[in-house]
């Protein structure tokens, strides 16, 4: 049995070298030593961009790639992820946003389109837009040439910021740290036989805690492979 890790920057370095599919869409496949590269790219590009303060990157995607290899990139950069409802208002929207003092969003045109009709006082370089020629550019110039390694990292690493859906009252960001994260993919992997040889269905909206806690870190403490549609549909599961 490996060593258990306390960390999920550590947890995802040791999938380098790994060939097993790590992740899989409908259009393309990739390894799960691709993913750590890519989550690698993500990490150094925000980085690159970081300002004083909360390194709290806030993300409004559907369940896309760049989804995870954010997850994976705010691991290995000691950054935190932000998962942002897009079925929110543009008061709520605003408001989380501003509440978790996000420095960085990352993403796509549609939502972009959304973002900017809310007075969030951000610098259009505080955006990263996925589906943008120049957003691939900057990734593919940050793809690591040796080995990456994790940078401000550790169990107490501030990982999540995740809102509850407000059904008792108001939206409130859930902390989670590296630590906490390992240590429920170690307990979800035993509590639901997780095992290398799964193939994970992922549908649940990657802003939610159930997608990250109870599929994706499992399958990334045993290397098995996500398989990721944008949204839930039941005759496309069939």
């Amino acid at each position: 049995m490996p060593e258990a890790r306390t960390d999920i920057a550590t947890l995802l370095l040791d999938r380098l070298g790994d060939e097993r599919l790590g992740l899989r869409t409908r259009t393309r496949d990739w390894t799960w030593d691709q993913v750590v590269c890519e989550s690698a790219a993500r990490g150094a590009l925000a980085q690159s961009l970081r300002r004083d303060g909360p390194f709290h990157i806030g993300v409004l995607l559907d369940n896309v790639p760049d989804f995870l290899f954010w997850l994976g990139g705010a691991a290995l950069a000691g950054a935190t992820v932000v998962g942002i409802n897009p079925t929110r208002g543009a008061a709520e929207l605003a408001a989380e946003i501003g509440h978790a003092d996000c420095q960085l969003m990352v993403t796509d045109r549609e939502g972009m389109a959304r973002l900017r009709q809310l007075d969030l006082g951000f610098a259009d370089d505080r955006f990263l837009v996925i589906d943008d020629p120049a957003y691939q550019a900057a990734v593919a110039a940050h793809l690591p040439r040796t080995a990456p390694t994790a940078v401000d990292a550790g169990p107490e690493s501030l990982m999540l910021l995740l809102f509850t859906s407000g059904t008792t009252g108001a939206s409130k960001a859930v902390r989670c740290t590296q630590g906490r994260l390992a240590a429920v993919a170690y307990a979800a992997s035993e509590k639901f036989g997780h095992v290398r040889e799964d193939v994970d269905y992922c549908c649940m909206p990657l802003f939610h805690g159930n997608a990250i806690m109870a599929l994706w870190a499992p399958a990334l403490a045993n290397g098995a492979t996500v398989c990721l549609t944008p949204t839930f549909s039941a005759s496309g599961f069939l």
